[in-house]
């Protein structure tokens, strides 16, 4: 849990920059490293559910529960993968 809190402390500096593309991709910018990563139209939900306060990964899965056609299972499998790579590359890469 404590990435999670990270991440969302993280999303909330002002280390971060990210922009949602027309077709709900998106792209998060490292101000600090200068790395820019895309993400899916998925990634760039999950990204907007940890900057509106999503804190854990429980909040993620019920999050992407309510707005996709998918399982419980699926969606807690999905969101434990992203959140691993997501910290790989924000906190690993500095």
């Amino acid at each position: 849990m404590k990435r999670m809190i990270d991440l969302s402390e993280l999303f909330a500096s002002d280390r971060l920059t990210q922009a949602r593309l027309a077709d709900d991709t998106g792209v998060i910018l490292d101000l600090e490293t200068l790395q820019a990563f895309s993400l899916n139209a998925t990634g760039m939900f999950l990204v907007d559910a940890i900057g509106r306060g999503a804190t854990t990964r429980e909040h993620l899965v019920d999050r992407l529960v309510e707005a996709f056609d998918v399982d419980a299972g699926t969606a807690a499998a999905d969101v434990e993968r992203f959140v691993e790579q997501l910290v790989v590359h924000l906190t690993e890469t500095r």
